[in-house]
């Protein structure tokens, strides 16, 4: 996925709630995937959201496989959030980030999970390489149709970005300061709900390993990914291993 391709998922909202409404995302997914509803799908699945109204978690685990979605991913400030009857929905992260406790009624053999917000590592951030300037042309170098658009969120995310940076004077930028509040949270949410519910195996990426909006990264994560997953099962075998000697 290149820059271009991130852009072009992405609709400006004009409105004071977020950045983007986050529906041609939705689209984009329906159209590769097919919807289908949550209790047609051939292993078990729940979305977790927020309700700022009520202050609690939601699971969203019937019902219209996207609307779960779309709600789950509704980061404040970044994508709209999804008002189901008098439940305002938001990201299900800002409560809790490593639900585990929605899959303890599946029979399964192993739970695993997965820590977005493990501590940071020295090498984690593999390509910190800027993204270019200008990239307006599809693959036959021509300008495409709505490159003015992409052009104009290319620019406003790419100074988000850079203002999430420090200045030289040290000071935080307002987007980065609720950025890094919001990861302190969920760091601090992860320890307790991990206390809670510990998995059979967990998954540990760096916090470090990605800034918020680099969508265009996400072949090189998923990876990385893939990489220390392969890692913690082969500990965990070698654990195994050595409990059964």
């Amino acid at each position: 996925m290149q820059r271009r391709d991130v852009l072009g998922l992405l609709d400006f909202s004009f409105s004071t709630r977020s950045l983007f409404k986050g529906d041609r995302i939705i689209k984009v997914l329906k159209e590769l995937i097919g919807d289908c509803n949550i209790e047609d799908l051939p292993i078990g699945f729940t979305a977790v959201a927020s309700d700022v109204n009520e202050q609690r978690e939601v699971w969203l685990n019937k019902g219209p496989l996207f609307n779960a979605i779309r709600a789950s991913m509704a980061v404040p400030m970044v994508f709209a959030p999804v008002i189901k009857g008098e439940k305002l929905l938001v990201d299900g992260g800002l409560i809790n980030p490593v639900p585990i406790a929605p899959t303890l009624h599946d029979h399964t053999a192993l739970t695993v999970a997965v820590d977005l917000n493990a501590p940071a590592e020295k090498h984690a951030n593999l390509d910190q390489r800027e993204l270019p300037e200008n990239d307006e042309t599809d693959d036959q170098g021509e300008i495409s149709s709505d490159s003015g658009y992409r052009k104009v969120i290319g620019n406003y995310i790419g100074n988000l970005r850079r203002r999430s940076k420090f200045s030289e004077e040290g000071e935080l930028s307002t987007f980065e300061l609720v950025y890094k509040s919001m990861a302190t949270v969920q760091t601090t949410m992860t320890q307790f709900k991990l206390a809670a519910y510990r998995p059979d195996l967990l998954v540990e990426v760096p916090s470090n390993l990605c800034t918020f909006f680099e969508f265009h990264r996400a072949s090189e994560l998923i990876e990385f990914g893939y990489r220390r997953t392969v890692e913690t099962l082969e500990r965990y075998e070698r654990h195994s291993h050595i409990k059964q000697s």
